[in-house]
């Protein structure tokens, strides 16, 4: 069994009360069990202000998180917030890790952290968490974790930040706060979390369904045969003197076509010749594509209707980590904490325990026809683990 607490603060400046708000929040006196860790995330100055140093001085266990635009805790919600959650058990250990700095696509960061933190133990953990630094293909974490570990669950996130170049995003582990470095903890013991997600309703997808062609990793190519910008322009896309008319509110639902439910990629840009499409992830040739249109109300549906699922479904008492994609942030245009002030209002008196926090990308499971999970990266979505 793991118990955990949460605190929230949106004090930056005054260091004493930002820390004196959390650990008060937390109780933390008299009810920490044999294993412990911190699962931090915050607006970025935090940092620079030094809160996020004295928090992890004054208590005494593991904390590493990430920065982020958004986020909610304890019933609160704001764009300038700082939240904390504390996760304690006698049968459950976690232990953490942080990468040197990695370089293209070097997986050996990745496993030489997944070995260390293995050292003694005779069985694989029961779940990764992840904090990742902004890279443009967020499919490399996934997909070179899975391949170290095994097929070991992976939940996690992608550091963000409310700059428009992400140059203030940080991955935290005990203070130390990188932009090229990739944190975990692993779960070990009687650990059976269960991983819940919200893409965009079936409806917003039309109703043609492409076929990958070309592609190299991130940069998709062609469909059906045709460049990609020839592909969406006979499914109704424009552009003008500025680029694509309305590229943030298309994004793309992409079936792997291996017996698991297709994951949303969000279109970055263009090449400068209009041919092929920047992507927030793999786009891998043979992969079914179909356009997906983001719309403020239906982001906030689909939010809704996943918290009532989690609600009517969980034990009282458990707990639930939630990350939620940047796009989906954006799709709220000037409503842009709604989505958050919905989740503290329907989790209100309900005895979960949450945080909720935005990102740059989301790792979560997914189920495969065969019942076995499937470590995924996603984007504009919305994932949550509950244990």
């Amino acid at each position: 069994m793991i118990k955990s607490f949460t605190a929230f603060t949106s004090e930056i400046d005054n260091i004493e009360q930002a820390v004196a708000e959390i650990t008060s929040q937390l109780g933390l006196e008299g009810n920490l069990l044999q294993n412990t860790v911190g699962i931090l995330s915050c607006y970025s100055e935090f940092i620079d202000s030094g809160v996020v140093d004295a928090l992890t001085r004054h208590l005494p266990f593991d904390i590493l998180g990430a920065t982020t635009i958004a986020s909610a805790a304890a019933g609160e919600f704001s764009e300038f917030a700082l939240v904390l959650m504390v996760l304690t058990s006698d049968d459950v250990s976690f232990t953490t890790g942080v990468t040197s700095p990695i370089v293209g696509e070097d997986e050996g960061p990745l496993k030489a952290v997944y070995d260390s933190a293995m050292a003694g133990k005779s069985k694989p953990p029961a779940m990764i968490l992840s904090f990742a630094p902004l890279l443009l293909n967020g499919d490399f974490f996934v997909g070179a974790m899975n391949k170290i570990s095994m097929g070991v669950p992976n939940f996690g996130m992608v550091s963000i930040d409310h700059t428009t170049n992400y140059n203030h995003m940080r991955v935290i582990y005990n203070g130390e706060c990188h932009t090229d470095c990739y944190a975990c903890i692993l779960f070990h013991g009687e650990f059976s979390p269960t991983f819940y997600l919200a893409t965009l309703p079936q409806e917003k997808v039309f109703s043609e369904k492409g076929v990958v062609t070309a592609s190299r990793g991130h940069l998709l190519e062609a469909v059906n045969g045709m460049p990609a910008w020839n592909y969406l322009q006979s499914l109704g896309l424009k552009k003008n003197e500025e680029g694509i008319i309305g590229l943030n509110t298309f994004c793309f639902s992409m079936d792997y076509e291996d017996g698991t439910a297709p994951v949303l990629r969000a279109m970055l840009a263009f090449t400068p010749d209009d041919r092929y499409v920047v992507c927030a992830g793999e786009i891998p040739v043979g992969a079914g594509v179909s356009l997906v249109v983001v719309e403020e109300e239906k982001v906030l549906t689909s939010t809704a209707q996943l918290l009532e699922e989690i609600i009517a479904q969980v034990k009282p008492g458990s707990t639930a980590l939630m990350f939620s994609c940047l796009g989906r942030y954006f799709a709220l245009n000037f409503n842009s904490t709604d989505e958050l002030k919905l989740l503290s209002e329907q989790m209100r008196g309900k005895d979960i325990n949450y945080t909720i926090t935005y990102s740059g990308g989301e790792f979560c499971p997914v189920s495969k026809e065969s019942a076995n999970l499937v470590n995924r990266s996603h984007n504009n979505t919305f994932v949550v683990c509950v244990f």
